[in-house]
């Protein structure tokens, strides 16, 4: 009897202190990190990942050809081993692979772009694609990122309106294994081009950012974009706004939801300096801004991810940053922030003389993360780049 009420016990209190019980399992003491460009192809990168339901990770993004981008699919173990690499040649089209989530059936759906149409296609738990499951939107150009919302799934990207290139958001679900739209919100034809980056459900509505054209008082260059959108996909009063938060081409690239209710936005913005550096702005559910922060110096640096760490108002930050004056070349750049901004820890990784860019992280156990992206070298040629770190930023 007192083992059953130490265990009820035990159990209650991992619920109280937010364990995973699938994940008790664990042994942090030998928490796999590793470092890996990988050689597959001579010239492919990942755009996206997202934790298995074995413990593993699937990324997608494109490989080039001789003449043309194809899809791929890779699934890594909780070490870097590839368990497997797959892709469909298909000769003198181009697609691209810009966004990826698991489906209930231990699938994936993926999103992009193929010929300038929005692309989603179903692939089995092995990375294949189903026959004929092959899906072409035509009023969408381009699919930036996918998420799912309840049983539907939520994406956006851009769409012809009906020259200009605007945003473009749409929920769609798996009918059989088909992706089927079914409804979408594309603004009234504006008069310059626009781009959605992300979308995300929170608090039983959308969230959207990205940049637009379309800037106020007539400033040059790219505006901060975001809006909010209600379950039917018809935009919130008073809800869409634009910033220009530097001196050009402010640009949001991420978006997460925070604990009091608000958003942290990550991006870049062309500074006083004349550099490029990362923003992170905490807007309200209106898209006020309450606070904006910066990060980098006189270098460049890009903003392109931001996610929820392991504890309660810490988040992680995920770009790239130029490595000194005299290499020009990027670094990945990661940093945990404050939900005040303030830095916790900043980590670059890369080699001199060769570009890296960080494009996404997720958590992993033991309160780590995972980050994938690409590393170019001098001759354009890019591989995956995947680093998995410990709380602390470390690999060992």
């Amino acid at each position: 009897m007192k083992k059953i009420i130490y265990m009820i016990t035990g159990v209650a209190i991992c619920l109280v202190l937010g364990c995973r019980l699938d994940r008790l399992e664990v042994d942090c003491g030998e928490h796999k990190t590793f470092e890996r460009k990988y050689n597959i192809s001579s010239n492919f990168a990942a755009y996206d990942i997202a934790e298995t339901t074995d413990g593993g990770y699937v990324m997608c993004g494109e490989v080039y050809h001789t003449n043309d981008l194809d899809i791929f699919l890779m699934k890594i173990d909780k070490s870097g081993e590839i368990i497997f690499f797959e892709t469909e040649r298909k000769e003198t089209t181009n697609e691209i692979c810009h966004s990826i989530v698991n489906t209930p059936d231990k699938g994936f759906l993926v999103c992009g772009s193929a010929e300038n149409k929005a692309y989603f296609a179903k692939y089995n738990f092995e990375g294949k694609r189903l026959e004929d499951e092959r899906v072409e939107l035509f009023n969408c150009s381009s699919c930036e990122s996918i998420n799912k919302s309840g049983n539907e799934y939520v994406f956006a990207g851009t769409a012809s309106n009906p020259e200009i290139k605007n945003s473009y958001v749409g929920t769609l679900n798996l009918q059989g294994q088909t992706p089927t739209l079914i409804t979408h919100y594309l603004p009234n034809p504006r008069s310059d081009t626009e781009r959605v980056q992300e979308v995300i459900l929170s608090r039983g509505a959308y969230t959207v950012v990205g940049y637009s054209y379309n800037t106020p008082g007539n400033a040059a260059g790219a505006a901060m974009h975001f809006y909010r959108l209600n379950e039917n996909l018809q935009i919130i009063s008073n809800t869409e706004k634009l910033y220009h938060l530097g001196t050009q081409q402010d640009i949001a690239k991420g978006v997460v939801e925070t604990e009091d209710g608000n958003y942290l936005i990550v991006g870049n913005l062309h500074s006083e300096n004349g550099g490029r550096n990362i923003f992170v702005v905490k807007a309200n559910p209106n898209g006020e801004i309450l606070n904006q922060y910066e990060y980098g110096g006189s270098l460049n640096e890009g903003g392109y991810s931001i996610t929820q760490a392991h504890k309660s108002s810490q988040y992680m930050i995920l770009g790239e940053q130029e490595r000194s004056e005299t290499d020009r070349s990027n670094d990945i750049y990661l940093a945990k922030i404050k939900s005040d901004g303030s830095i916790i820890w900043e980590k670059t990784f890369g080699d001199a003389g060769i570009n890296e860019s960080g494009l996404q992280v997720i958590p992993t156990e033991c309160n780590g993360y995972i980050v994938t992206g690409y590393s170019e070298n001098i001759g354009g040629e890019r591989q995956v780049y995947t680093i998995k770190i410990d709380a602390n930023g470390n690999v060992f």
